[in-house]
């Protein structure tokens, strides 16, 4: 079977520990990332796939966070990596945006795409997202044509323009 999760919330007391958000249950939460006040964690609690969320600890603060300009909020969010307040992580939008690099600064407006590195029906497959000294790093299939794809190295500040190879 499924295995089901609550997200709780704790002070460490007996009194202060609840349930962040009874109302929601999740489906193997992975990927857990505090940042300030903030828990961020994937799950699958909508039946869209296994999309990025956040919780402050309380009901009205726990959100998904949908990738911008999609109704349906994305699909098969991979790691979390954070740099600085953003974090970056892996993600598909089908039917138009294969796995690409997406980031969020934590609300549903600033969750986007960095840069749609394959255009079209291909994906980058962008993985071991990595942060070195503030710089977000990762690797992702170059294959364009959709033929033997090639690995290569990129760097990125997070805009389209300053995601670029390296090798």
């Amino acid at each position: 079977g499924v295995l089901e999760y609550l997200i709780w919330s704790t002070d460490g007391t007996d009194a202060g520990t609840t349930v962040a958000d009874p109302s929601r249950v999740f489906i193997q939460p992975t990927n857990l990332l505090a940042s300030g006040n903030k828990l961020f964690y994937v799950s699958d609690a909508t039946g869209v796939g296994r999309t990025l969320w956040v919780t402050d600890g309380t009901t009205p603060g726990t959100e998904r966070l949908p990738l911008t300009g999609t109704a349906g909020g994305g699909s098969n969010v991979g790691p979390i990596v954070k740099l600085g307040s953003t974090l970056y992580f892996s993600a598909n939008l089908e039917p138009t945006i294969r796995r690409e690099v997406w980031k969020s600064d934590g609300t549903p407006e600033g969750t986007l795409l960095v840069r749609d590195l394959t255009p079209g029906i291909n994906s980058s497959n962008p993985r071991e997202l990595t942060d070195v000294n503030g710089t977000l790093y990762f690797i992702a299939d170059f294959n364009p044509l959709g033929r033997d794809s090639q690995t290569r190295l990129y760097r990125s500040d997070g805009t389209p323009e300053g995601t670029i190879e390296l090798l």
